[in-house]
This record gives C-alpha cells, structure tokens and sequence, in this order.
C-alpha cells in the first residue's frame, strides 16, 4: 500500500498497537513513551499514549519500515476489516468521505486492544 497520497489527512491512523517479538523490541528502541508492556502469546504489545504506534515517527512515517511485522505488511489488503484502510482502497484509490465514515464506523466496533 503506498501511503504518500493520503498520510498527510490520515496521519497513520492505521498505525496502533500491534504485537512485537521480544528480540524486535529488544533491538529497536520505541520512539515513544511506553505506558506499559503487555504480553500476549510470547508477543509483546506496547500500549502508549492514544494506542499508537511506539515506533511512528513525528512525521506519521515508520522508524522500522523495513524490519516492520508482518501485519504491517498485510495491512490494506483488505482481508479483514482491521486491515482496511479508512482512506483509500487495496488499489490505492482515494475512498469518498462517505466511505471513510462507513470503514471508520466498522474499523471502531472491531477495534478493542486489550479486552
């Protein structure tokens, strides 16, 4: 998915919480405050301010883009509503505010990190 058409209105938006390998988070350094770790299958979530993503740089952009999980990779493939982007297709049209608010509206009710 290529981002650079949108990044600027969505601001990552699709960049929250997602589970880490312990040597991941071990060998890179979150950019932002970590409120609390949490395990979760031998995986490790890092809860931070707004469940955004502890290695999302100022400029919305990934610090670990190239060593980013695989479910970084899949998202906006579209194969379950978590991975749907709010503001453009898997073809990376632009969607029309009218179908951001309905993926928004979908992404929200799915959406519950820790429960």
């Amino acid at each position: 998915m290529d981002c650079s058409k949108c990044i600027k209105n969505c601001k990552a938006a699709c960049c929250g919480i997602v589970p880490f390998e312990k040597k991941f988070v071990k060998n890179n350094k979150p950019l932002r405050k970590v409120i609390k770790e949490h395990e979760f299958k031998g995986m490790i979530l890092l809860e931070t301010k707004g469940y955004i993503c502890p290695y999302l740089k100022e400029d919305y952009t990934c610090s670990v883009y190239d060593k980013r999980p695989e479910v970084c990779r899949l998202f906006g493939n579209e194969s379950h509503i978590m991975l749907t982007c709010q503001f453009q297709d898997k073809d990376g049209n632009i969607r029309s505010r009218q179908n951001r608010r309905s993926v928004g509206r979908k992404i929200s009710k799915n959406f519950n990190p820790f429960n």
